[in-house]
């Protein structure tokens, strides 16, 4: 995405760009394997590396804000933006989704 954007000015993109899509890429990866084992991403805060990631993603948006796919793939896991209260997780949900001009977030549902 930030690639793109790059080469649009007819620019190389530095070096923080593939940084972040191979952390991003890397990330991915081990939320599916979570998922694919658990059958959610409900990861525990002392997962490893795996429960600070989860952790980053629903304090601070890392990784996701202003990333359609990124929240796209999220959402389609079922990931929660706030583990245990049904209407934070909406309210995070919806300010994401928001943060990309689409009315709500089930508008932007797979």
């Amino acid at each position: 995405e930030d690639a793109k954007r790059w080469e649009k000015l007819g620019l190389e993109a530095p070096e923080w760009v593939e940084n972040d899509r191979e952390r991003w890429a890397d990330a991915q990866r081990r939320l599916h394997e979570y998922f694919e084992e658990h059958g959610n991403l409900l990861v525990p805060a002392q997962h490893s590396t795996l429960g600070t990631l989860v952790n980053h993603i629903r304090s601070r948006g890392c990784f996701v804000k202003g990333r359609r796919e990124r929240l796209r793939f999220l959402h389609s896991l079922g990931f929660r933006m706030h583990a245990t209260d049904d209407a934070e997780d909406a309210k995070r949900w919806e300010k994401l989704w928001r943060n990309l001009d689409l009315e709500t977030w089930e508008r932007a549902s797979p």
